[in-house]
């Protein structure tokens, strides 16, 4: 025991080197991620970071995957974890279509046939919306459903309906005005997002980037 102390204080004195794979969705590798990922080789320089950027759950010790950036519910018993914060789920949509909504009719019949199904997630299936004082649900209905995130967002911008989408996929869309809230006093159920790893500690590395990378998130509840 005292000498696998002794290594790893030693080792806590050496720069890290080598390759540090993170797994994470594509929305967020591209909003939260990669905004940051040039000042963190700055301070490491002997890492090579791997994004493993995928909507898809994947076996974390079969991909070599160092550590996960995963949002949503958890369904890895196995895994080590930290919850780091939460993101507000907003709808938004493009300002033509925001402006031509009916904003006399209650909620639920205001989207009513307007929506863009995100259909990658149970999550998508059912809009849990809580408002000032009241909870309501809707099942989302539309023409048109996609299984990413990223293209979710990419049919609001295009003016296709109403998105449900987590605070961070469309926050810069939002300041561009490129996409505005649809009754902001509403908003789903917020999405958490937790750092897991498969070692039973957490491997420096890997430390190291949640270091940088967390207090750097945009996020609405720590």
């Amino acid at each position: 025991e005292d000498a696998a102390l002794t290594e790893a204080a030693a080792g806590a004195d050496r720069e890290p080197i080598g390759r540090l794979r993170v797994s994470t969705s594509i929305a967020f590798a591209t909003a939260e991620v990669a905004p940051h990922v040039d000042g963190f080789l700055a301070a490491w320089p002997r890492l090579r970071l791997d994004l493993a950027a995928s909507d898809a759950r994947i076996d974390a010790v079969t991909e070599g995957v160092d550590l996960i950036m995963r949002l949503g519910p958890l369904a890895d018993s196995s895994l080590t974890g930290r919850r780091l914060g939460a993101y507000e789920r907003w709808l938004v949509a493009a300002p033509a279509v925001a402006a031509d909504l009916d904003h006399s009719a209650p909620l639920v019949e205001r989207l009513r046939q307007r929506c863009i199904v995100f259909s990658g997630s149970t999550l998508g299936q059912k809009w849990r919306l809580q408002g000032p004082e009241v909870t309501t649900e809707l099942e989302p209905s539309g023409p048109l459903s996609a299984t990413a995130g990223a293209v979710v967002r990419s049919l609001a911008i295009e003016g296709a309906g109403v998105a449900l989408l987590p605070s961070f996929a469309v926050r810069t869309e939002i300041e561009a005005r490129r996409l505005v809230r649809v009754a902001p006093d509403w908003s789903g159920p917020a999405m958490s997002l937790t750092a897991l790893w498969t070692h039973r500690e957490l491997p420096r590395k890997a430390r190291l980037f949640l270091d940088h990378l967390s207090p750097r998130l945009r996020l609405d509840r720590r």
